[in-house]
């Protein structure tokens, strides 16, 4: 697999989240939730990457007793235990299996989907350091829709996502425009975080 494609692989696993919480009918079941310790859960706390695509890096950390992962493109988000070393994000089709050596350390993770979209939308990634780490800066936008008249009397359907308060308060900001066939009834604060962090 390309460097390309693997690439587009992680970003697909984000983007697709969306779309298939939606899609999912009837609603996504979460699996029975078991309790691990806080001592078990730190086993999996460490930094962990892709060896196609080693910049691209996810972050597992314990607060408050609960397990959670992160990435630059990855909002935050809690991890429960259906089982030891498998878990899920609630109320989505996310779910996370660690991997461990013969001495029972935490070597690496796979993300993946369940549903008929998710096959075959696996990432598996190498745990690299065993240090936690604050990756993502995810940032809330505001979305509104508008139709906006060309000069010909065709309407164009514009939908704006602003960083959440800027239309109330702070300095002017720049703006990117996208033009797109496609339908953008997924564009949201994850889709933007997923594809342009350094927005952020």
């Amino acid at each position: 697999m390309t460097r390309f494609a693997w690439s587009m692989k992680i970003v697909l696993v984000i983007l697709l989240l969306p779309a298939l919480m939606a899609e999912a009918h009837p609603p996504q079941q979460d699996p029975q939730a078991i309790t691990l310790p806080a001592t078990r859960l730190t086993e999996y706390v460490g930094q962990y990457r892709g060896s196609m695509e080693p910049d691209v890096v996810d972050a597992v950390t314990v607060s408050d007793s609960t397990l959670h992962i992160e990435g630059e493109r990855m909002q935050r988000m809690e991890l429960i235990p259906e089982s030891p070393d498998h878990f899920f994000v609630p109320g989505t089709p996310l779910r996370v299996t660690f991997t461990r050596d013969s001495s029972g350390k935490v070597v690496d993770l796979t993300t993946s989907m369940t549903g008929p979209r998710g096959s075959g939308n696996s990432v598996t990634m190498v745990r690299f350091s065993d240090k936690p780490a604050e990756l993502n800066h995810f940032r809330h936008y505001t979305r509104s829709e508008a139709m906006v008249p060309m000069r010909d009397g065709v309407k164009l359907h514009l939908v704006i996502l602003r960083p959440q308060g800027s239309e109330n308060e702070g300095p002017a900001l720049p703006f990117l425009m996208e033009r797109t066939p496609y339908g953008v009834d997924g564009e949201s604060s994850v889709s933007i975080n997923a594809s342009k962090p350094e927005l952020a």
